[in-house]
């Protein structure tokens, strides 16, 4: 029986992540939030690479390992998937915009910082 490599299966599991991650923001329609629609090409673009390479990473799993300790490098990609899941995005409304200072005329859509200063 062939021994998997624990270093593949964490980057697979990270790849894994990542690819379901932009799937989600995609489904749930949370992805504008944090771009333009005009960009949406090029997160699907980015989701069709992440799969891609999630594929690929299976043909790696099962390799010999050579003994070597599970890199502490992993870490940089871990957390922000872990804060991706956990927290909860919200975009620019009235209400942070008014915490902020920042006051939205309904008159000719200006927009005025409350310091009188026009944006």
């Amino acid at each position: 029986m062939k021994r998997f490599n624990v270093n593949e299966w964490i980057w697979f599991a990270i790849l894994l992540g990542f690819s379901y991650y932009i799937y989600n923001l995609i489904a749930t329609e949370k992805i504008a939030v944090f771009i333009h629609p005009k960009m949406m090409k090029y997160v699907y673009f980015s989701l069709f690479v992440f799969v891609l390479l999630s594929i690929f990473q299976i043909r790696r799993l099962f390799r010999r390992s050579h003994s070597t300790p599970v890199k502490l490098g992993y870490i940089l990609f871990i957390i922000p998937l872990i804060l991706g899941f956990g927290v909860n995005p919200q975009g620019l409304s009235a209400d942070v915009a008014a915490k902020k200072g920042i006051t939205f005329n309904q008159g000719k859509g200006s927009i005025s910082i409350q310091n009188g200063q026009p944006l």
